[in-house]
């Protein structure tokens, strides 16, 4: 620090510090204080430990903030802003003052002039002072909040400090969390909740139209060439196995629209994967556009829906969790249209 300016402790700011650590409490700062040393232009100011007051007092203000400073953790550092509509004087001195108007430091402050936005060159000047004490807890900081007015670096501290927390908001859902619980109907991995979307898509045709109007599919099923759009099946491979020990039961709800069928698209599968004894059990379909569930010759457990005409059919598939069955996620099913009613799935290498 360059000591032509300087900050000190009084003799009263001593004496208040000693006999707040003999009883365990704090002295706590309120304001600050400038002044211009007695003259219009400004006059150096000598502080000294015995000051009770400033010179001439010109400005004083609610302290922002008091923080320990990151280079060394004896000092103290006491922030302020003199706004805009203040100002029309020198500042050569100032002073932090307790809650019962106190003069506990004084400091001798770089000649400086502040303006008044009146004045055509007004601006709000940031005033920074540094003070070193043995035992900074002995300080605290009491302000009102509605009063304040924040530097730029102490909001840009603070902003920094919120975006670099891991959860700033605790009142509100983290956003993880709310994009994973807005696609469920109750609460993700408990029984009887649904997950939506685990397909979702449309199917413009499976067959070229002119030579502007091929094959066209959206979302989670492929564009084929079927060379036809009538009596197309949409197959879709579970993550299910008979062939592999792994039991889940599963419950799975078709919805949509098909254009070229003119129908609502409404189906359920339900039954058992009871891969530890290599069985399909207790299967039921129902709904329209002819629901199947069956298993290819690999074991997969695959559903089924038969469009008579395939145009502009809108296909979503919802699971809810059932009995043991295992917590589904967009991507575990695959979507194959063909005009075969049944098929074998081949998963192509990665």
């Amino acid at each position: 620090m360059n000591q032509d300016y300087f900050s000190l402790l009084t003799e009263q700011g001593q004496a208040r510090i000693i006999n707040a650590q003999a009883l365990g409490k704090t002295v706590k700062l309120t304001t600050l204080k400038v002044g211009d040393g007695g003259e219009d232009g400004g006059k150096v100011t000598d502080p000294k430990e015995n000051d009770t007051s400033l010179v001439r007092e010109k400005w004083e203000g609610p302290i922002n903030s008091i923080f320990q400073h990151p280079e060394n953790h004896n000092w103290l550092v006491a922030e302020t802003v003199i706004s805009e509509e203040d100002g029309n004087f020198y500042i050569t001195e100032f002073g932090l003052y307790d809650e019962d108007d106190n003069l506990i430091i004084v400091g001798k402050y770089p000649k400086t002039y502040k303006p008044t936005l009146a004045q055509g060159s007004g601006s709000s000047l940031y005033v920074r002072v540094i003070l070193e004490l043995s035992n900074t807890s002995t300080v605290e900081l009491k302000i009102d909040p509605a009063i304040v007015l924040a530097s730029r670096q102490y909001v840009d501290d603070k902003w920094k400090t919120h975006l670099e927390a891991d959860h700033p908001h605790p009142q509100y859902v983290k956003q993880a969390v709310y994009d994973k619980e807005k696609l469920y109907t109750g609460k993700p991995g408990e029984i009887g909740s649904i997950r939506h979307g685990l397909v979702q898509g449309v199917i413009v045709q499976t067959s070229v139209h002119s030579p502007t109007s091929g094959p066209y599919s959206n979302g989670d099923f492929p564009t084929t060439d079927l060379e036809t759009d009538v009596n197309v099946t949409c197959h879709f491979v579970t993550p299910f196995n008979i062939n592999k020990p792994i039991d889940s039961m599963f419950w799975f709800h078709a919805k949509g629209y098909s254009f070229g069928g003119g129908k609502e698209i409404d189906a359920m599968f339900v039954g058992y994967c009871y891969g530890s004894a290599n069985k399909l059990i207790n299967v039921n379909k129902k709904g329209n556009f002819s629901p199947n569930i069956y298993t290819d010759r690999h074991g997969n457990v695959i559903l089924a829906l038969t469009f008579n005409n395939i145009i502009y059919t809108t296909i979503t598939i919802d699971s809810m969790r059932v009995g043991n069955a295992i917590e589904l996620n967009k991507g575990d099913i695959t979507c194959i249209l063909s005009l075969e009613t049944t098929i074998t799935y081949e998963p192509t290498a990665p």
